[in-house]
């Protein structure tokens, strides 16, 4: 019996240690499929990137220099929606408005060129420099121009003014104020433009931006704006302020209100003067790394065609400009000299554009 009882337990310890070392075995095996799964895996994701190109993995911020509501805000709000949709990450825009531009522009320039921080700015770069708010040249930058619309002036629809012929009379003998975007900016420029053309007095207030003109229009804080045509479309149409006439060569007209006459046809003086467009988009430093850049420069070039900014377009009465690389870099060196040079001509740049190799056109 007890021969027995040893027999068995001795068979037991062999059936123990079979299985035991078969669980091992199927253990090892188990472990080394999945890390071989593992390693394959991220072998292929890490290809599949490489082949796709670089793209965000966490949230983008585009700081905007301009105030809510105005044409830069609304392109760089466009562009996000459809960023966000395209490369799958959150993209927030904050608006970082003062110094003429220069507080966005200098607290982007002082961020890491990881593409996690982009520039939403406009036109305005192009004096900048001489303005004294941002001291980099612009060829830094490669831009995206998103939208240009035509520069408008216009009165609250209750005032007494109804033609630009109007107003300019009037500021012969009265202090007829005039609100447009800082001095440098675009609206500004062609402001400086229609007085030059016309012989008006106009008692000339700087904003922020064309949203807080248009604040200051209709709370009565002045007479008359100088805002881009799709910045103002909304209350026009809804017949809380009336264009009197673009800064312009040619007629333009909105739709819900008609035909907008360009102030050269009453004023010719006008055509003599050099054409300073305006453009709202996004720029990228010229020194972020190229696979980078590639990326959103591919995602603008998608993001022109999208719901986002052809429905602006339709509904605000932007003209889709979608210019960037070698054809925005074109006009951007053109529309530097008309800008830097039309403000020290005007006295009010702080710096020659000498000092930045800007060359005088015309």
């Amino acid at each position: 019996m007890t021969k027995m009882i040893k027999l068995l337990s001795f068979t037991l310890s062999i059936v123990m240690l079979v299985s035991l070392m078969s669980a091992c075995n199927s253990a090892a095996t188990t472990a080394a499929t999945t890390a071989a799964t593992t390693a394959a895996t991220t072998a292929a994701t890490t290809a599949a990137t490489t082949a796709a190109g670089w793209k965000p993995t966490r949230p983008v911020t585009i700081y905007c220099w301009s105030a809510a509501g105005g044409g830069t805000d609304l392109s760089n709000r466009a562009l996000a929606a459809f960023y966000q949709e395209h490369f799958g990450v959150s993209f927030s825009v904050v608006n970082m408005t003062g110094g003429g531009g220069g507080i966005a522009a200098n607290h982007v320039y002082n961020q890491p060129r990881d593409g996690y921080t982009l520039m939403g700015m406009s036109e305005g770069i192009h004096a900048m420099g001489v303005m004294g708010a941002f001291d980099q040249k612009t060829d830094i930058f490669e831009t995206m121009m998103v939208y240009t619309t035509e520069g408008a002036l216009a009165v609250r629809s209750d005032s007494p003014y109804k033609t630009i012929e109007d107003l300019v009379e009037a500021s012969k003998t009265k202090d007829i104020k005039v609100a447009a975007s800082q001095q440098g900016s675009v609206w500004a420029i062609k402001l400086a433009q229609i007085i030059e053309a016309t012989g008006a007095k106009f008692n000339r207030l700087p904003y922020e931006g064309s949203s807080q003109s248009m604040v200051a229009l209709l709370s009565g804080e002045v007479d008359a704006c100088l805002v881009g045509l799709a910045e103002m479309a909304e209350y026009v149409q809804a017949k809380k302020m009336t264009p009197l006439a673009l800064a312009e060569r040619k007629a333009v007209t909105l739709k819900g209100y008609g035909e907008i006459p360009a102030i050269a046809t009453s004023y010719p003086k006008f055509n003599d003067l050099p054409v300073a467009m305006q453009w709202v988009g996004q720029g990228l430093f010229v020194d972020t790394p190229e696979e980078i850049k590639k990326a959103y420069h591919e995602a603008f070039e998608l993001a022109i065609k999208s719901k986002y900014i052809t429905d602006l377009a339709e509904t605000k009465g932007f003209t889709i400009l979608g210019l960037h690389n070698e054809e925005s870099a074109k006009i951007a060196k053109e529309l530097d000299s008309i800008f830097a040079w039309t403000v020290w001509d005007a006295g009010l740049a702080q710096k020659s554009p000498e000092v930045y190799g800007i060359p005088r056109i015309g």
